[in-house]
């Protein structure tokens, strides 16, 4: 069998935990180097074995008489003194059903998850929440600001938007970023207003340490 498929369909975490890849009778097919090291077999030992001969854990999720292969995702279990993460699914390989699971390290994919949460949470304060459909207003002359701000969003030239307070430039500038090639990178909104206008250009573009008073960083 071609184990490279296999692997393209679970994805590149599956190099972060161990997978098992088993027969509908439960006989363990595959295993890969992170299920070798934590059972402490090589592979020539664990394959043809029931999973319940090797993992002592699975009998809470399906047992001898079972014949369907259910579903888990992301359920705690413990083997051989450890905590670790337990999934299940079933997949066709060569018109052959099979089911595999994974397990990875607890702790390593608790602090996966954090991570994870933490770039989404990042990416949420610096999102563009506003697109040209909100932009209300269907008169000749916000339909032409309108089409020619998309346009404009679609280059990669420096945009300037002017207008009094209030009239609606900063949805431009999300409706705009959000049309634009870099839509999925941070939208980051600054309030020039509060910066002193001779160190504008210092803010934006840096600066050297003793440039200035208090240029420290």
């Amino acid at each position: 069998m071609d184990m490279y498929y296999f692997y393209s369909l679970l994805g590149e975490e599956s190099v972060k935990m161990g997978v098992v890849l088993f027969t509908p009778d439960y006989k363990i097919y595959h295993v890969d180097q992170y299920i070798e090291k934590i059972t402490n077999l090589n592979s020539d030992q664990i394959i043809g074995n029931s999973i319940w001969d090797i993992f002592d854990f699975y009998c809470s999720f399906s047992d001898n008489f079972s014949s369907k292969i259910k579903r888990y995702r992301d359920e705690p279990v413990t083997f051989k003194d450890k905590s670790y993460i337990f999934s299940q699914n079933y997949i066709l390989l060569h018109n052959q059903i099979f089911g595999y699971f994974t397990i990875s390290d607890y702790w390593d994919d608790v602090n996966r998850q954090i991570n994870i949460k933490k770039k989404i949470a990042n990416k949420n304060k610096y999102r563009a929440k506003y697109e040209f459909k909100d932009i209300l207003g269907e008169s000749k002359v916000i339909s032409e600001v309108k089409s020619k701000a998309f346009s404009l969003s679609k280059s990669d030239a420096n945009i300037a938007i002017y207008g009094e307070s209030g009239v609606g430039k900063e949805l431009f500038a999300q409706s705009i970023h959000n049309t634009s090639k870099r839509c999925d990178s941070p939208f980051i909104a600054i309030n020039c207003s509060a910066i002193v206008e001779n160190l504008l250009e210092s803010e934006f573009f840096g600066y050297e340490r003793g440039a200035f008073t208090g240029a420290n960083k």
